[in-house]
């Protein structure tokens, strides 16, 4: 069964034109200005053609390459097609003219461009221009299946007597001209002379299933015997794995997924205030005033709150003078009380800072609290400027310092089976396919997840204070073409740290390391069988060839085999295999370094047997 995919012919890619074709040896193949830039899409390929509308003859064809590059992100280059060398040149006396086709571009940036190499430094080619178009297949969308018959005779292995012919199968009479019979995934259609084509369900249904039909044989004496005929269907678009001991069974389908982890870090920091309360005033004396006092406005410093900052007292002009700043707190109403105070005196000539108060090395309690100033001199011409800056951290309050995320790939670690196996993800209502870059939103973070399984994880900005280690789960889904899916889930776990998140005091564990059973190395080699032989001609059935095993017929590349499961016939031969296992010398064995947990009587009292 072939599974066909969606196909879109004609998708235009561009053109590009050139005065004249440069010379491959003499430029550098990372920069190129000519070039038609195309990208195939994850889970697509496609086949490339392209035109070259130069004046070309037959004769040098072969200086004239189209060249083809693919992005590699690892490394940040342009490289061949095939992940080797800098560009793939593909000559056009080799691609069969100026136009022609590329097949089988799989999924990721590519390039292409014209280029001229004769075999010197100083070849120029004839310009033209590029066209490129291309057909696209897409795995990710199913257009249909096409069923690939299975065409045998199931007389062709069998010993039988001349005139022996098909008399029924499953019941049904077999007709001179061939009788068709219904199977459970296709149709069976048989002569009488063991000829046969089974043609299966053009569905998925049916891929890595096994049709079974019963037939019957009668020689020209009217002896019978019956055997079974298994159809496996098969395809080339599955990854399928056949039970080879019983041909009847279902194959086992090689596709999974597994659970992934990711790592995030968020630092919180205390939310500040760096203008909680800002202040500037002029402070000056004069002869009606030789002595100045100022207050500043009250602000409220709670329990909650490191206080950080300066008051500083500048000169703006400078007279013989002195006075004191001062951080107050009012300890009961109207009644403030110095909390730290600085003393100044000015002279004649002083400018600049005089006197400062470093509020970090203030011991803060709740309360009100302001700025006080006093400024006595004689004579005139003395100027300050008082500047208040109170900043605050709030002990209680928390934002996030900086956060990092996680990348990584869903689908590296699943078995997908098939290239048309779809990826979805859940998107907190519905599984939805992943057909390009998709952002899901989780309680603590936004998974970006592509259609090839890379994703990223970024933690929310805004998230809410945290101390404890949180996770965030994220569900995904394979679907297989055949019908079966399997879930999985990326679990992201955020880790808390800084601000407000206690420190976790980690222990060390250290053991000595332990050997055990399963370091020891037994090691046989299967080298011998017998077989047995047995013989008889009673009557039909018994010249019906058994090789132990029902009748198989592969869809791909079909091999029939037959043997009758109930007759009256002799079973032509039989094959028994014993194999024999050679165990080494005990004294070669590595020495068990939990054997001190057994005893002489264990070993003699319980076989171990090497299988």
């Amino acid at each position: 069964m072939t599974i066909l995919p969606t196909v879109t012919e004609d998708v235009p890619l561009g053109d590009a034109g050139y005065l004249a074709l440069v010379n491959l040896l003499n430029i550098d193949l990372q920069v190129i200005a000519d070039a038609i830039e195309f990208e195939v899409d994850t889970g697509h390929t496609q086949d490339l053609q392209f035109d070259f509308s130069g004046i070309l003859t037959v004769g040098v064809l072969g200086n004239y390459n189209l060249v083809l590059q693919k992005w590699d992100a690892a490394t940040q280059q342009w490289t061949g097609i095939d992940g080797q060398g800098e560009a793939t040149p593909l000559s056009l006396s080799l691609l069969g003219g100026t136009s022609g086709t590329v097949t089988g571009l799989e999924p990721g940036e590519y390039r292409a461009f014209m280029g001229y190499n004769d075999g010197t430094l100083l070849g120029v080619g004839v310009g033209g221009t590029l066209t490129l178009n291309a057909t696209d297949y897409d795995f990710t969308e199913i257009a249909g299946y096409e069923a690939v018959p299975a065409i045998g005779n199931v007389l062709i292995n069998d010993d039988v007597p001349a005139g022996t012919t098909v008399q029924s199968v499953d019941g049904t009479t077999i007709d001179p001209g061939g009788t068709t019979i219904q199977g459970d995934f296709g149709q069976l259609t048989i002569l009488p002379n063991g000829a046969f084509t089974y043609t299966p369900t053009a569905s998925g249904a049916g891929i890595g299933k096994v049709d079974t039909f019963e037939y019957t044989l009668v020689d020209a004496d009217g002896k019978t015997g019956t055997a079974t005929l298994n159809v496996q269907i098969g395809s080339d678009s599955v990854t399928l794995a056949w039970d080879g001991a019983d041909p009847s069974q279902a194959a086992t389908l090689e596709f999974s997924a597994t659970g992934d982890d990711a790592s995030a870090l968020v630092v919180w920091e205390n939310v500040t205030n760096d203008a909680f309360f800002d202040d500037s005033e002029d402070v000056l004396i004069s002869l009606l005033q030789p002595t100045t006092t100022y207050n500043s406005q009250a602000f409220v410093v709670t329990d909650s709150m490191d206080v950080s900052g300066t008051i500083v007292l500048s000169v703006i002009a400078a007279a013989l003078s002195n006075g004191e700043i001062a951080l107050q707190r009012e300890v009961s109403p109207g009644n403030w009380q110095n909390v730290q105070s600085a003393p100044f005196s000015i002279l004649v000539g002083l400018l600049g800072p005089i006197a400062t108060i470093d509020l970090s090395t203030v011991d803060f309690t709740a309360g009100s609290y302001r700025v006080h100033a006093t400024l006595s001199g004689v004579g005139v011409g003395v100027q300050t400027s008082l500047t208040t800056n109170v900043d605050v951290t709030y002990t209680d309050q928390f934002e996030i310092g900086s956060a990092t995320g996680d990348t990584g790939n869903l689908l590296t670690n699943d078995d997908l089976g098939s290239a048309f196996t779809s990826f979805q993800i859940f998107d907190g209502t519905s599984y939805v396919k992943v057909t390009g870059a998709m952002n899901i939103v989780g309680d603590y973070g936004t998974l970006t997840v592509n259609s090839d399984g890379s994703y990223s994880y970024v933690p929310d900005p805004t998230l809410t204070h945290f101390t404890d280690v949180q996770t965030d789960t994220f569900e995904y889904q394979l679907v297989h073409p055949t019908g079966p899916v399997e879930q999985s889930s990326l679990v992201v776990t955020v880790e808390p740290s800084g601000a407000g998140v206690p420190v976790q005091t980690m222990m060390m564990f250290v053991a000595d390391d332990i050997g055990g059973l399963d370091q020891i190395d037994a090691t046989h080699d299967d080298s011998s069988s017998s077989h047995a032989h047995t013989d008889s001609l009673d009557d039909l059935s018994q010249l019906i060839d058994d090789s132990g095993d029902d009748l198989t017929i592969p869809l791909e590349g079909l091999d029939v085999l037959s043997a009758p499961d109930d007759s009256d016939a002799d079973l032509t031969t039989v094959e028994e295999h014993v194999d024999m296992i050679d165990t080494p010398d005990p004294a070669d064995l590595p020495v068990d370094p939990l054997g001190h947990l057994a005893t002489e009587d264990d070993w003699n009292s319980h076989p171990s047997h090497v299988v």
